[in-house]
């Protein structure tokens, strides 16, 4: 309103001035808020990294648990196949050594028959 008593040249440059400010303030404000956006959008995406990584730890923690399982289990039917194994040869040695036994009485007993023949007349 007062700007109308002014002289043209002095409401001129007001003008010039208040056209100033409304710009700085605008590329401030646009500046502030491209600023938010792009702070927004870096959240989000540590946001979104962070929940991917967690899954590809927990899957990889759960395929490294799921391994050394299988590898306890096979341990374990392993060393149960490696004892029934050990169980039967331990049998089969017994029922050898038994064998032996009998045959090398056998032998003395031949030995013993043939060493009686031969000292009869």
């Amino acid at each position: 309103m007062l700007d109308k008593l002014l002289p043209p040249g002095i409401r001129k440059s007001q003008l010039n001035k208040r056209v100033a400010e409304q710009i700085n303030e605008l590329v401030i404000q646009n500046v502030e808020n491209l600023r938010w956006a792009v702070f927004q959008n870096i959240d989000k995406s540590f946001i979104s990294f962070r929940s991917e990584l967690d899954g590809q730890f927990r899957r990889t923690l759960s395929a490294t648990h799921d391994a050394i399982e299988a590898a306890l289990k096979k341990r374990k039917d392993h060393a149960e196949t490696i004892s029934v194994e050990l169980a039967r040869f331990e049998s089969a040695l017994n029922t050898l050594t038994e064998i032996k036994e009998v045959l090398d009485h056998n032998q003395q007993l031949q030995s013993f028959s043939k060493g009686q023949l031969s000292e009869q007349p």
